[in-house]
């Protein structure tokens, strides 16, 4: 009596890849220039609510 190949566990099944993801530069220059603006706004409103510094 044979057995299947792919009966045995020990058998390699190979798998196609996902492909990956290409990178997006646009999304990364938004992000600094998001964060750039963050902090402006936070060093504004730390002055405006404490007052000029010394």
């Amino acid at each position: 009596m044979k057995q299947d190949p792919q009966a045995n566990g020990n058998v390699v099944k190979f798998r196609k890849r996902k492909p990956q993801k290409t990178p997006r530069p646009g999304l990364r220059k938004f992000l600094t220039a998001m964060c750039v603006v963050m902090a402006l706004v936070a060093v504004w409103a730390y002055f405006a609510s404490v007052g000029k510094p010394l």
